[in-house]
């Protein structure tokens, strides 16, 4: 895989330097690209320490990613909202681990997307899940084909919305919540905590039952901790339907009703905002008819 850019105006003396400072490669990526890539500027083989030529095309191609032994590609399908040589966008069904777990190891989306790519005849790409989901939450999924890439997001804003039936109704249409959030003894549950980190999350009402036992909500989040949305709309008295972890009298044969609907991300090669939306999922519209 090769990453292709023209030097702009710069201050900066050596290519190294200069794909350090102007365009974000980290010491890591660098380390690997001298030891495994290559880099060509002006059409000639050059060095991280060779001098870096204003207006020159540089073409860096990228080291082979070695591929975990332990990951058993698994021939399961996956729905691919888009594709490119840099991203896969992937809709996650409900009740699938985004990656594999110790004592789980059988199924998960990232050993779904090997096998697909083993299918494809792609060799070079791997799996980088930068928008994570929890197993039981279903939606929209982003990832990245390679460790560059994946770093390239790091300072990117990723926008992403929610759909969630929670139980009982909100007297606000909308509001934000700004609760801190802290990690439990046991390592998976979350806590609205004071001495907790700062998260945010704003709601705002689509839909309430005649009766107001529940109500469908759109959630935008402002971070992205673990099990935020969950915790937030638990604090707030109205936990999701389906939520057994954080509410002890949850059905816990009830699906949990929470949706990644809507991504979007700035895509830092083709230089555009990019933007994927799903239709609210069929056990949030069986809640909502309940």
């Amino acid at each position: 895989m090769e990453y292709v850019i023209t030097v702009q105006k710069t201050t900066c003396r050596t290519i190294g330097t200069y794909l350090n400072k102007e365009e974000q490669f980290s010491k890591r990526l660098l380390q690997k690209i001298r030891y495994g890539g290559e880099i060509w500027q002006a059409g000639e083989y050059a060095r991280l320490k060779s001098p870096v030529i204003v207006g020159a095309q540089l073409r860096i191609v990228l080291p082979r990613e070695h591929k975990s032994t332990s990951l058993i590609p698994i021939d399961k399908p996956i729905e691919i909202i888009y594709e490119d040589e840099w991203f896969l966008v992937v809709n996650k069904p409900q009740g699938l681990l985004s990656i594999p777990s110790a004592v789980d190891n059988t199924d998960s989306l990232v050993q779904r997307i090997c096998y697909y790519y083993e299918q494809s005849g792609n060799t070079s790409s791997t799996v980088h899940i930068i928008t994570r989901l929890d197993k039981e939450t279903c939606g929209l999924v982003l990832i990245a084909k390679n460790h560059m890439i994946k770093q390239f997001m790091h300072d990117q804003k990723i926008e992403r919305h929610y759909y969630a039936c929670v139980r009982g109704y909100l007297a606000k249409h909308r509001g934000v919540i700004t609760w801190p959030i802290s990690r439990g003894m046991d390592g998976i549950k979350r806590y609205a905590s004071l001495d907790g980190k700062y998260a945010k999350t704003m709601y705002y009402i689509c839909y309430t039952s005649q009766k107001k036992s529940m109500s469908l909500l759109r959630l935008k989040l402002g971070t992205g901790r673990t099990h935020q949305i969950r915790v937030h709309m638990n604090k707030l008295g109205n936990p999701l339907i389906g939520d057994s972890l954080y509410n002890q009298y949850e059905d816990k044969k009830q699906t949990l009703c929470l949706q990644s609907y809507y991504l979007s991300f700035f895509h830092p090669i083709i230089e555009r905002q990019l933007h994927f939306k799903l239709p609210l999922a069929v056990h949030l519209q069986t809640a909502c008819r309940k």
